[in-house]
């Protein structure tokens, strides 16, 4: 006789499948076939010889921790500096998570008033080497977009968002229509 428990077909011999009394109930072996009772919410069943079974209902553990983060300006930032500056509104706090690893992404709206002048922006990271992007303007508060992305690790440092301009001015937006935010995934 063949009884179906749970999902997986089970051949119990003499065993007429009695054993198993509650919802949840697992059918395991020994010498005999023997209930395995159901474990208690957020308990996961885990291998252990030291168990007349070898299994016990433990809480889970060595699983990966999963966080985001999204930061978008309250406002427009706008600067005519031509050595880095820290955009406004654009800076993560990373968690501080040993061995842990972000990836970001920054997507930068933005707009200058001099035509063909370079607009620089830079990842400011301690933890791992920055890097800059230069988007030029080639038209005159034009719309434009620049993604970056960056992988870090999580030791509670600072990521910030920084500009310079060639020449002119560049404006981050956060205006209806031109929208920059960061966005971080991290695993720990």
């Amino acid at each position: 006789m063949t009884k179906i428990i749970g999902s997986a077909a089970l051949a119990p011999g003499g065993d007429s499948g009695t054993d198993l009394t509650n919802k949840g109930d697992l059918h395991g072996y020994s010498s005999s076939n023997t209930r395995i009772p159901v474990g208690a919410n957020d308990t996961v069943l885990t291998a252990d010889s030291s168990e007349a079974l070898g299994l016990k209902w433990a809480a889970a553990s060595g699983g990966a921790t999963l966080t985001r983060q999204n930061i978008v300006p309250s406002t427009d930032f706008s600067t005519a500096s031509t050595s880095f500056v820290d955009v406004t509104g654009v800076t993560l706090t990373m968690p501080d998570e040993s061995g842990g690893i972000a990836m970001l992404v920054f997507s930068i709206q933005y707009y200058g008033d001099t035509a063909n002048a370079d607009n620089s922006f830079f990842i400011n990271d301690a933890t791992v080497a920055s890097y800059t992007m230069i988007g030029d303007t080639p038209v005159t508060n034009q719309n434009l977009n620049l993604t970056m992305a960056h992988t870090t690790s999580l030791s509670g440092q600072v990521v910030k968002l920084q500009a310079k301009v060639s020449g002119g001015t560049v404006t981050i937006s956060k205006s209806a229509g031109r929208s920059t935010t960061i966005s971080s995934i991290e695993i720990a």
